[in-house]
Formats: structure tokens, C-alpha cells, sequence
């Protein structure tokens, strides 16, 4: 497949899962990886800005990132688990775009590409045991650690807006905005979806004393911004983060708690600012890193969905699905 091919493909109607998403169930579910530090520390592919979506523009690199979504969906077609297609537009919002020479025109074409390579890879590896959600991926209008803007609701909402309706049209099925700090930009993101009838699931990111960068508890974010959106979301995840900062985060008693089902884990126990000043790749202890996820996974009944983030690629992917699959139990919960 090509960069010109992806669009000539026969493809899927739009939108297959938009008001089914697969994951909204008691099984176990599947996302991907680190695809920036991927990357940087095993491509060699220098990404300004940390803007994966430039391999798109590249035919060597868009053949690694196919390559990196017919592991996964091997993976899962092993496990006989369902996993989400994420694009790799993090950073394919106009104002990150502007910094590295993308018009705005230019980064709609990059999200509608993106979603195109998803849905050829959809077509050829689903069936009835993998359902395929299509995810059009989004990042905060800011830094994602030490923002230097603080966006309105109503600002964020009109920022996002943009992105959102482009993945609506190119067939996403739901959108997953990631690594947000506070609950202003995530209460616009929802709004921004709510209006474009995109089902939408908000990320946050804590640091290494469990609390979100400004010094937030994660349930009264969640709490706040459920209720300015009428918990619209259709739930919460948590991502960049290492198992070992989230877990007695995750295990508190609060009802707002229950509605994070989803983990993108980090490889690194470092905090983010370690992280940012970092040279070489900390890929952890995998092993350490699945037990760590198939033990939250046993002991909360709203989480189901894991993946990867920072320092990540398909082996831990691989060891956490293995191994909270070997354990796979009936879920009772809300979803």
C-alpha cells in the first residue's frame, strides 16, 4: 500500500462502530503503542516536535507503520480479543502543524490519510473473534506537562472542532484525545464531539505522585468534567503514566474512579520532565509491566482496555495482553 493506494482501496462504509464501540463491554481489550518513541529509538526517524504523523508523507516510513498495525492485529487475532486502530495524528492539530510547515489544509489531509490507512488494514485483518474500532487520535492544543497556554472550554472546543469533523468524515469511529493536563481543554474536546455525533474517550496524564501536572486529584477532574458535559464521555483512560504511579490512584473509593476503563502505559518509572530530558530509551521491566496491568485488571472490574504510550512497542504490548488474557475473568461493571 501506498500513499496514493490507501485512497483507492475498497473500504468499509463510514462510521461501522460509531454507535456500538466494541469496548464498551466487559472483555478485554486492546490499544497500541508508543509510536513517537518507536520512532525516534528504533527507526531513527527524527520527529520534530514529537509529530509521528509525518511518516504518513514518507513511503519507507508509512510501510513501518502498517507494519507495527499487522503486528498488533496478529497479536490480537491470536488472543482472539478485539483492539483499536489508532491513527498517529497526536500531534496533527493545526497549531502544532504550523510549527513544522503544515498548512491547515495540509494537516486535514494528513488526518484523512491517516484514517484511510486504518481502514485498509481493518479490511484485511477483522473478523468475527477482532473487532476493529478505528480511533482518530488527538493531543492537547498545548504541552502536554508544562502547557503554555490554558485554553478555555469554549476555546478548546472551537480548536478541536477542526480535527474531530475531519475524522468524522474520513470514517473514524470514535475519537481518543490523549495526554490532556487539565479539565477545561478535556471539557471542550467532549463538547466538540457531542456536536459532531463522535463518540469520544478522554485521556489524562498524572505524574509520578498519581495526581494530573498542576496537582489535580484524577476523580475530581473526572468528576468536574462529567459534569459540564453531561458525562458525554463514553469513558476515561489514563495514559504516559508508569503502572506503578496509577495503581493506588485507580484503587480509590471515589464513584468517578470507575468510569477510567482504559491504561496506555509507560515503559519508564522516570517522571515526565526525567523523561524530557532523556537521551536514551528506558524500556522497564516488561515483565514487571504486565504483572502490574493484570493486576489492576483483576482487581478493578471497570478497567479492560490496555495499552502502550512512551517507550512501548508490540513487546510489551504482547506480555500485558498475554498475560491479563491468561487471566481473563467475567467483568461486572456499568459498561
Amino acid at each position: 500500500v501506498s500513499t496514493q493506494s490507501t485512497g483507492t482501496k475498497q473500504m468499509e462504509s463510514i462510521g461501522k462502530y460509531r454507535n456500538n464501540l466494541p469496548q464498551l463491554t466487559d472483555d478485554i481489550f486492546m490499544l497500541s503503542f508508543g509510536y513517537e518513541t518507536s520512532c525516534i529509538f528504533h527507526e531513527k526517524i527524527d520527529l520534530p516536535e514529537f509529530a509521528s504523523f509525518i511518516m504518513l508523507d514518507n513511503e519507507k516510513h508509512l510501510q513501518t507503520f502498517i507494519k507495527w498495525q499487522e503486528e498488533l492485529c496478529d497479536l490480537s487475532s491470536k488472543l482472539k480479543i478485539s483492539n483499536a486502530l489508532e491513527t498517529n495524528t497526536w500531534r496533527a492539530s493545526y497549531n502544532w502543524g504550523k510549527k513544522i510547515g503544515y498548512s491547515n489544509e495540509a494537516i486535514d489531509d494528513i488526518n484523512r490519510r491517516a484514517v484511510k490507512v486504518l481502514l485498509y488494514i481493518r479490511n484485511r485483518f477483522e473478523n468475527e473473534n477482532t473487532k476493529m474500532p478505528i480511533a482518530g487520535c488527538i493531543g492537547p492544543e498545548s504541552d502536554a506537562y508544562k502547557p503554555k497556554n490554558i485554553m478555555a472550554a469554549d476555546e478548546a472546543e472551537k480548536y478541536h472542532s477542526a480535527q474531530i469533523n475531519v475524522f468524522k468524515e474520513a470514517g473514524a469511529d470514535y475519537i481518543s484525545a490523549y495526554t490532556l493536563c487539565y479539565a477545561d481543554e478535556a471539557i471542550g474536546l467532549i463538547r466538540a464531539a457531542q456536536k459532531a455525533g463522535m463518540p469520544i474517550a478522554i485521556s489524562f496524564t498524572l505524574e509520578t505522585d498519581g495526581k494530573l501536572p498542576f496537582g489535580q486529584k484524577l476523580e475530581d477532574v473526572i468528576e468536574e468534567v462529567d459534569k459540564a458535559t453531561g458525562g458525554y464521555a463514553s469513558y476515561f483512560q489514563i495514559n504516559c503514566t508508569h503502572p506503578l504511579h496509577l495503581k493506588d490512584t485507580l484503587k480509590g473509593k471515589a464513584v468517578s474512579l470507575k468510569r477510567v476503563k482504559a491504561i496506555r502505559v509507560n515503559s519508564s518509572c522516570k517522571s515526565h520532565a526525567e523523561l524530557d530530558e532523556s537521551t536514551l530509551l528506558d524500556e522497564g521491566d516488561i515483565t514487571m509491566i504486565a504483572k502490574e496491568c493484570k493486576e489492576l485488571y483483576e482487581s478493578l472490574d471497570n478497567l479492560t482496555i490496555f495499552g502502550g504510550c512512551c517507550g512501548t512497542d508490540h513487546r510489551h504490548i504482547s506480555a500485558i495482553m498475554k498475560m491479563c488474557c491468561a487471566s481473563r475473568k467475567e467483568k461486572q461493571g456499568l459498561w
